[in-house]
């Protein structure tokens, strides 16, 4: 944005290529398959057909290679601009650490025989401490990260039987309560005294961990809420830190109403209608005066762009699709009208200068991809690339995602008295979701899959 300001036609240059390249390089990832084309008469009846297999890798390998010089001769040109002598390079340590003032990072990974964690301080002239965490061995993490989604699988799956069901909440307990131990209480022992206010942190896991909820670890079932994240800390999650200090980056003032884009879409093609869509919808856009509601069967990707344009909040209710394959930047996403997607691929295309914070509440829109956990490759990602500081994600969809979509707008707008307090977006989400826990304690997937990443600015 600061680039657009100086020099609007290499800003333009510069995004043209990035779409062009993450579509060349998604296409990179796509195996051989067979095209069938039939020729019909005008009653119907095939008159012609034929068939051929069709491997697109050798040519847009080509054209990755070619949009990549082209981007790496744009990026000289603008270094060469004042004050752009950096773009696009790592900041230094030093500097990282000036833009992340204010704001405690646990970065944590695991490896052979241990994990460990790197608090970040606030306070960017005090040393980052380095904390042993011994119960934290790769192949652990491995094991629990399947533990975990066959868990969820089980325990949200009507068709199974009810004692499969309980037995498979009960394990997702087990794991929640070893992320306590093995990483969370450790760390927030040091960060988060017992008696102290709860504090913002931010969590930005490594590798396999991102899969799992660090937010939610804890006992949740022991009196006092002195062994759980919810209780002891705000939690937002972050997938680096540069991109932490992004989002706080300053920008140029725009007016901005405290408005949003809706969009509901309670039916997909073959997918099982969302009972609650249109109601979260109507709830979610009386609290907030002079949004756009897109809502219904036929609801166009273009539409949603101009909305998203407009609002510098966005709210979906609809189905997300995951696909756990190489081109998941391509073909999942976020399930519209007449059988669309939007997918992460195309969303991160946007350019947006009002986008402020978004709320996806669809199944696995902040779900690591299972292929490649070391990038972001997930919907709540690509909405923070599009310009959007924060974003509120899930990592399955729940049968509460309609009453906390609500009670989130109600705590962030005081029930509609005044306008989104978009800087509180991380707070209220942790009071809503707590809420839930203590009145379903035994059922994780009621409670556990919703997450915030970045962060919120006000409006």
């Amino acid at each position: 944005m600061e680039l657009r300001a100086v020099d609007a036609r290499l800003a333009a240059e510069l995004d043209r290529i990035d779409r062009e390249l993450a579509e060349a390089d998604a296409y990179t990832q796509v195996r051989k398959f067979t095209v069938e084309v039939e020729r019909r008469s005008g009653s119907g009846e095939v008159v012609a057909s034929s068939t051929r297999d069709w491997d697109p890798r050798p040519v847009w390998l080509a054209r990755t290679r070619q949009l990549a010089a082209e981007r790496d001769r744009v990026v000289e040109r603008i270094r060469r601009l004042p004050g752009f002598g950096h773009f696009l390079r790592p900041p230094s340590m030093p500097l990282l650490r000036q833009r992340l003032a204010g704001m405690p990072v646990v970065v944590v990974t695991s490896h052979g025989d241990r994990g460990d964690a790197l608090l970040v301080p606030a306070d960017p002239e005090r040393p980052v401490r380095p904390v042993r965490l011994p119960d934290l061995r790769a192949v652990t993490v491995e094991r629990s990260v399947a533990r975990w989604y066959a868990a969820v699988a089980e325990a949200t799956d009507p068709a199974v039987p009810f004692d499969r069901r309980a037995a498979a909440q009960e394990e997702l307990h087990t794991i929640l309560a070893w992320l306590w131990g093995a990483v969370a209480g450790p760390v927030l022992d040091l960060l988060a005294p017992v008696d102290d206010p709860p504090p913002r942190i931010w969590w930005c896991p490594v590798g396999a961990l991102a899969r799992l909820p660090l937010h939610a670890a804890g006992h949740h079932r022991e009196p006092g809420g002195r062994r759980t994240v919810l209780d002891r800390a705000v939690s937002s999650w972050t997938p680096t830190l540069t991109s932490l200090a992004h989002a706080a980056a300053d920008r140029p003032p725009r007016p901005a109403a405290a408005t949003a884009a809706v969009v509901g879409v309670p039916t997909a093609r073959d997918l099982p209608a969302l009972s609650q869509v249109r109601a979260e919808v109507e709830r979610v856009a009386a609290l907030m005066p002079g949004s756009t509601v897109l809502t219904g069967a036929e609801v166009a990707a273009d539409a949603v762009e101009d909305a998203l344009r407009e609002h510098p909040i966005a709210h979906f209710a609809c189905h997300g699709e995951a696909d756990a394959g190489v081109a998941a930047m391509l073909t999942s996403g976020l399930r519209l009208g007449a059988g669309g997607t939007l997918s992460p691929h195309r969303v991160g295309s946007y350019q947006l200068e009002r986008a402020e914070l978004a709320f996806l509440s669809a199944c696995g829109s902040a779900e690591t991809h299972p292929r490649f956990t070391d990038e972001p490759l997930h919907l709540a990602a690509a909405f923070q690339l599009a310009g959007f500081r924060g974003v509120i994600g899930t990592t399955w969809r729940t049968p509460d995602s309609a009453r906390i979509a609500a009670s989130f707008y109600a705590g962030l707008t005081d029930d509609g008295t005044r306008p989104p307090d978009t800087a509180a977006a991380a707070r209220v989400l942790a009071d809503t979701v707590r809420a839930v826990r203590d009145e379903f304690p035994a059922t994780p997937t009621r409670w556990a899959g919703h997450l915030h990443v970045g962060l919120n600015r006000p409006l």
